[in-house]
């Protein structure tokens, strides 16, 4: 296997990581992310510049970065939210750069290997919240529903984030764990992005020859956000990724032709890929 290949899911948390360093250093960067260098260490780099062969496709990270930093600390602003809960959290630092109320409660789930290696990375560094790691398997439905079943006992209202995770599964997972969030009242939002089947399709098929079958590109359901109505999430706001690469300036080809297109699209929350926060209904 190449070393300049993406092994296992700590291989992907530095990947991402190292794209946040990238957007950090950036002129008009749209993310501070002072500890990513430190996270992301020279095997991110390796992967980013063996992965990575355009600017453009590098800040998209830093663009969902930003969108979801914007979300978080509005809806905290306005949902008296207690509790955070980062399923698949990676080496995502937001308890550490976001200005967070102190008794907010951030909890961090993924696998030991990529908890273990951030602790170490990061035991220095003083979080501005309650922040908490557990390592768990979110695939496995069992362990998963038991954690939210205990972590629920101790909040009020609760925002999950599934950043950058759910391309990754299949439908059925996918599904599963809407089921999962629904069964618990006091989770009320949930924040996560989707990509059209057209996009996947595009995306997916040069990544998928790239990397090992845990990385590849799977979710894209064709009735887009109207999937996760079945199960108990109603769309509250939807953010076209094209319309918010505009909104932010990002350099893209095209722009004037991607401008029509937005406006065409509109919010379509079925032909167009975005970012979704969902309500539980």
């Amino acid at each position: 296997m190449s070393e300049t290949m993406i092994e296992n899911t700590l291989d992907m948390a530095r990947f991402i990581a190292f794209q946040r360093a990238l957007e950090s250093d950036h002129p008009q960067s749209l993310v501070q992310d002072p500890l990513a260098r430190l996270l992301a260490g020279t095997r991110g780099e390796e992967l980013v510049h063996a992965y990575m062969h355009d600017a453009r496709e590098v800040r998209a990270i830093g663009l969902r970065t930003h969108l979801y930093d914007e979300l978080i600390m509005r809806l905290l602003a306005e949902e008296q939210l207690d509790t955070i809960i980062n399923l698949a959290a990676g080496l995502d630092t937001r308890p550490y750069r976001l200005s967070l109320p102190p008794s907010l409660r951030w909890v961090e789930v993924d696998l030991p290997e990529v908890l273990s290696y951030k602790t170490e990375k990061l035991q220095d560094a003083q979080a501005n919240c309650q922040l908490e790691r557990f390592p768990l398997d979110i695939l496995d439905a069992e362990a998963r529903r038991s954690f939210l079943s205990e972590i629920c006992t101790q909040t009020q209202k609760a925002l999950v984030i599934t950043e950058g995770l759910l391309i990754y599964l299949s439908e059925e997972q996918v599904e599963s764990l809407a089921a999962d969030l629904h069964a618990l009242d006091n989770i009320g939002w949930w924040l996560a992005e989707l990509v059209t089947p057209l996009s996947l399709q595009s995306q997916g098929g040069k990544w998928n020859q790239a990397v090992p079958e845990f990385a590849h590109l799977r979710f894209a359901p064709p009735n887009g956000c109207a999937f996760f109505s079945e199960h108990g999430w109603e769309v509250a706001e939807f953010y076209p990724i094209m319309a918010e690469a505009l909104r932010q300036n990002l350099p893209l080809r095209h722009k004037w032709l991607l401008r029509l297109l937005v406006r065409i699209n509109g919010r379509n929350t079925t032909h167009t890929d975005g970012f979704v926060l969902f309500k539980h209904a």
